[in-house]
C-alpha cells in the first residue's frame, strides 16, 4: 500500500517513467507480454521501475526480447536476483517492502546519472 502510493506520486514527477508491476493494485500493470508490446510500440522511456516478479513470471526474459537502453530500478522481496538485475541495466535493486526513502534515493541516483554536469566543483 505505501509502495503504490509512492509510485503514484513518483509517476507525476517523472512523466517518462515506465512502470511494470506484478500486482493488480498498481498504477500501471503489465504482464511480461504486455511490457514487451509496450516497449516495441512506444519510445524508450527515460527510466523503468520494474518488479522482478510480474504476474506471468520473472521479468528478465523481457531483456532478451527487447532492446532496452534506459536504466532500470528493480523491485523484489528476494535478494537472489541482484546480479541478474545489474546485468540488465539495473541502477538500483530495492528490496520489498520498499520505503519512500529508498525509492527516492534510487530516483536521486537516476537524476545524478542523467542531469548534465556543470563543470568542476569549487
Amino acid at each position: 500500500p505505501l509502495f503504490f502510493g509512492v509510485v503514484q506520486r513518483t509517476i507525476l514527477r517523472y512523466p517518462s517513467l515506465m512502470v511494470a508491476l506484478g500486482s493488480r493494485r498498481g498504477v500501471y500493470i503489465f504482464y511480461s507480454q504486455e511490457t514487451v508490446q509496450w516497449l516495441e510500440e512506444n519510445p524508450q522511456p527515460s527510466l523503468i521501475l520494474m518488479d522482478i516478479e510480474l504476474s506471468d513470471g520473472r521479468c528478465f526474459h523481457i531483456f532478451d526480447l527487447c532492446d532496452i537502453d534506459c536504466p532500470v530500478i528493480f523491485c523484489t522481496p528476494y535478494d537472489q536476483y541482484a546480479l541478474e538485475a545489474f546485468n540488465a541495466n539495473g541502477i538500483q535493486y530495492l528490496l520489498k517492502p520498499i520505503s519512500r526513502n529508498h525509492l527516492f534515493g534510487a530516483l536521486q541516483r537516476f537524476n545524478r546519472f542523467t542531469t548534465p554536469k556543470r563543470g568542476p566543483r569549487s
